[in-house]
């Protein structure tokens, strides 16, 4: 009997035991976030390393301890565990960004290539990419844009990345589009649901080929700035049949320059010249931004000052009977040479009138609002914390800028 006694005493000590030590993980693991955010590294570190790597926490600890190591500068330290934490959680992508970052900052070109296309094994391939759409025959259907809108809603994909990428490609107002890859919020309900991102986009990809006809490609680069690398891919939207190809192509100058060391910022002035030929962008605002990228000048900046002028101090010196551009800022991740430059004023007239020929209300939405946010965002630079943050800042004003009835629907499926 007293054996038989023992055991539920023995049980009720384990589970307390059990929910004191979930208890300090939790203790701990806020604890390390507060001093990480304060700057207070070894503090974050010492708290930090308290908490076992197994579970959620586990995970968030080890993700932390990274970021701590990391901005400590111990290089032999972030690849070291991130090589651990790569075998624990073969599924996990991020570890290997740290261990890109790491590797290159010792030098090794090679281990940093390598750990940059791991990171990014959720983006396809151009191959991936074309053996998915080998048995998919190309749609030709082209709704109203405010239909486009509901309908890619209901896949999955916000209403930025459909009304400044897959709207113009489908209405012929621009050739390609393309968007960074932290913008992309068309990943499936299903690929959330399962992790399978790579799954979901490939889906994604194909729905938009057998619709619209629009074909998807992925660009997985390093991004070199200040000291650093980091892993970055971008989507590019196209209804042209070499859009793969030509991505590849952009992929493989990124990389060849890599592997040089030439790649000094997110592009160099030749992937910059290539890139800016691939999205149409006009001639004077590629040989502008390639010019700035050979002086080592950031391109956002000088987009900014720019703008700050016209916006602050040009348009009241100028004619008041000289109206002052209305489209220049046509695309998300375009900077015109200058705030009033004629041939981007001329491709986002173009845009324009594509829109109204098809349906006003759209053409005032892009007008009104999607321009003025894509001229917001240059503003912003430096003053909001991410990219993600902004482009939610915009999906947010063109909810309430759309029809109700789908706006209440997705918002009701986002929280």
């Amino acid at each position: 009997m007293a054996q038989t006694s023992d055991q539920p005493c023995g049980l009720s000590t384990i589970r307390s035991l059990q929910a004191s030590l979930a208890g300090r993980s939790e203790f701990s693991l806020r604890l390390g976030r507060a001093y990480l955010d304060m700057g207070l590294l070894d503090a974050a570190l010492s708290a930090l390393t308290q908490i076992p790597d197994e579970g959620e926490e586990g995970q968030q600890a080890c993700r932390l301890r990274l970021e701590v190591l990391a901005r400590q500068g111990a290089h032999a330290s972030v690849l070291e565990l991130g090589r651990q934490l790569a075998k624990d959680v073969p599924e996990s992508t991020w570890p290997w960004s740290y261990m890109a970052n790491a590797a290159f900052a010792t030098g090794d070109r090679a281990r940093a290539e390598e750990a940059t296309l791991r990171a990014l094994a959720y983006l396809p391939s151009g191959q991936d990419v074309v053996s998915c759409l080998a048995e998919t025959e190309p749609g030709a259907e082209q709704p109203e844009p405010l239909a486009l809108v509901r309908a890619c809603a209901d896949v999955g994909v916000g209403p930025h990345a459909t009304i400044d990428c897959l709207l113009p490609v489908l209405w012929d107002a621009r050739p390609t589009t393309c968007l960074f890859e932290d913008g992309i919020e068309f990943v499936s309900g299903a690929a959330m649901e399962t992790g399978d991102v790579q799954h979901g986009l490939l889906g994604l990809a194909r729905y938009l080929f057998a619709q619209y006809g629009i074909r998807t490609a992925f660009l997985r680069y390093g991004a070199v700035g200040s000291g650093t690398l980091r892993p970055m891919g971008k989507a590019y939207f196209s209804r042209t049949h070499d859009l793969h190809e030509a991505v590849d192509r952009l992929e493989r100058l990124y990389w060849e320059e890599f592997r040089r060391g030439e790649g000094r910022g997110p592009a160099s002035e030749q992937a910059l010249r290539a890139e800016g030929a691939l999205l149409g962008y006009p001639d004077c605002c590629v040989e502008w931004a390639a010019r700035l990228r050979e002086a080592g000048e950031t391109i956002e900046a000088a987009a900014a000052t720019a703008l700050t002028y016209e916006e602050g101090t040009a348009s009241e010196l100028e004619d008041p009977r000289v109206p002052a551009p209305a489209a220049a800022y046509y695309a998300f991740e375009f900077y015109p040479c200058d705030p009033r430059c004629l041939a981007a004023e001329a491709r986002g007239q173009h845009m324009l009138e594509q829109y109204r020929a098809a349906e006003g209300a759209v053409a005032d939405l892009v007008r009104d609002r999607v321009i003025r946010l894509n001229k917001g965002r240059i503003w912003q630079m430096g003053r909001v914390n991410s990219y993600p943050q902004f482009v939610r800042a915009i999906n947010a004003e063109l909810f309430t800028a759309s029809l109700p009835d789908w706006q209440r629907n997705w918002l009701q499926a986002s929280e």
